[in-house]
């Protein structure tokens, strides 16, 4: 199939392999930054919509462009998602299915620019215009997460650069003259589109010099009913409800409260940006999700919530809404990139992840939007609402750290075993040099090998489910498939193994 390619042909592009992806540095790639132009464009970024709405004089146009795009969002993912689980071999759509779309978002932008700048009234082509742009994402978006698929650290690196420059963008946009913020407005849209085509082209040539290997578990038959669906779906949550919601929280609060001065909300997105990209060049010493999980958001909670227990007439009152945005935007940037590697980790469908967590943000829009209007309309403040839903958030996260640590504590196994603790650079290298050639001798596939370095470095199945981003039956059956292919049958065997020499 033309759209079909794995992470092979990525790591043929020089993208790197999945094996080790979460204790190994992040790399940088200077192409993936085409990504920010495009993200620019979307509505994503702080104050987007609202730039948007600066546009245009004339009541509704901006509004009807962005219903219609959003609205188009919702209904293309939750399709592409149906779609993906009636087929779950299907990967993406192909080079011909790229060009069409990206050409179709390009010209959709431009036209949009282009009828704000003549003064165009016709609420009806604002409607199509943001139908066009919303429908064409949805495939864009497929792509850009197959071009992302590397470790965890890369993945954050990347893309908390491309979050950044976008955040750049959009902040040069809104200080510009309409005239110029139009031209350059159009001028991401058109690199983000055909940046999008140029990279799936690549990716595809790659595919082709590159040996296909498929190590992934058979995950086509929970999609065979609706019950299926729905369990593969309750899955995806399972593994990552907390950022989610977290992002879903992000999305909606940002659409409904408009700042006076749009710099906090640019502030903001780069300070999140920021500390992502700081977590990329700690050197890693453990899983970089377990990290964030156990380390990161636990200190941003705190901050939070001491911040917000100041009163109103404290001088750092004002600064309270910058620092419940930036975890807020830091939750979101993370779990963008987590998606990544669950949708690269091929228990799921890659189409499936993707339109099924753009449907989620797609309607935290839509929802915000229309709760706006309502509150606008009947004179009602939202701050103090939107104050409570972002403090329900955080006390959900500090209950459920909170909870994980007392089943820690109950726990007859440590979650993170030896492995945690800090080794020798030469050690390590041995280490994994020993596991090269025990992973080659037996022929385990690149997700083996991965999980591997795991096993035999004392982690739980908890942990790497983690870590990795899979359930634990997915750990289970990576696991059988270990250990008959190197002829163990517990883990202390598997140990004895690593010890054996290689032949």
């Amino acid at each position: 199939m033309d759209g079909d390619f794995s992470d092979k042909g990525a790591q043929a592009c020089g993208e790197g392999s999945l094996r080790f992806s979460d204790s190994t540095p992040g790399r940088f790639r200077l192409r993936l930054l085409a990504l920010a132009p495009l993200l620019a464009t979307v509505l994503l970024c702080p104050s987007m919509s609202s730039v948007l709405q600066g546009f245009s004089n004339i009541e509704g146009t901006a509004s009807a462009y962005m219903t219609s795009l959003y609205a188009m969002g919702l209904a293309g993912s939750l399709a592409l998602a149906l779609a993906s689980a009636a087929n779950p071999s299907w990967s993406g759509f192909g080079v011909k299915g790229v060009a069409v779309f990206a050409a179709v978002y390009v010209i959709a932008a431009v036209s949009f620019s282009l009828a704000i700048s003549f003064s165009c009234q016709s609420v009806l082509l604002f409607l199509v215009l943001g139908g066009l742009a919303g429908a064409s994402l949805v495939p864009l978006g497929v792509e850009w997460v197959a071009c992302f698929s590397m470790g965890l650290r890369s993945i954050m690196l990347n893309g908390a650069l491309a979050f950044a420059i976008a955040s750049m963008l959009v902040w040069l946009i809104s200080l510009c003259p309409i005239e110029i913020a139009l031209i350059v407005f159009s001028a991401c849209a058109f690199v983000g589109g055909f940046g999008t085509l140029i990279l799936a082209f690549r990716l595809r040539r790659c595919l082709g010099e590159g040996e296909r290997q498929s190590g992934l578990p058979q995950a086509a038959a929970p999609f065979a009913s609706p019950q299926g669906i729905a369990r593969s779906f309750e899955t995806v949550l399972s593994l990552m409800w907390m950022p989610l919601l977290g992002s879903f929280i992000w999305v909606f609060s940002s659409t409904m409260v408009k700042h006076d001065d749009a710099t906090v909300d640019f502030v903001c997105a780069l300070c999140a940006a920021a500390l992502a990209l700081l977590l990329c060049f700690i050197k890693p010493r453990t899983s970089l999700a377990v990290l964030v999980g156990r380390v990161v958001v636990p200190l941003c909670v705190v901050a939070c919530v001491v911040l917000n227990s100041l009163p109103p007439t404290s001088g750092s009152s004002a600064l309270v809404g910058p620092m419940v945005g930036v975890p807020l935007i830091f939750v979101s940037i993370f779990v963008a990139c987590s998606l990544v590697v669950v949708a690269s980790s091929g228990e799921f469908p890659r189409p499936f992840v993707f339109g099924s967590v753009m449907a989620l943000q797609s309607l935290a829009i839509l929802l915000a939007m229309g709760l706006q209007s309502v509150f606008e309309y009947y004179g009602i403040d939202n701050t103090d609402i939107l104050k409570v839903l972002v403090n329900a958030y955080f006390a959900a996260v500090l209950a459920s750290l909170v909870y994980t640590s007392w089943k820690q504590l109950v726990s007859t196994k440590a979650e993170s075993g030896w492995g945690a603790s800090a080794v020798p650079e030469v050690v390590e290298e041995a280490f994994r040099a020993r596991l090269d050639a025990l992973s080659s001798e037996a022929g385990l596939t690149d997700r083996e090998r991965e999980l591997l370095f795991y096993l035999a470095r004392g982690h739980s199945s908890t942990y790497i489910a983690k870590t990795l981003f899979i359930s634990s039956n997915t750990v289970k059956t990576h696991t059988r498939h270990i250990y008959r292919k190197l002829g163990v049958g517990s883990r202390d065997e598997l140990l004895a193994r690593l010890s054996e020499p290689v032949s």
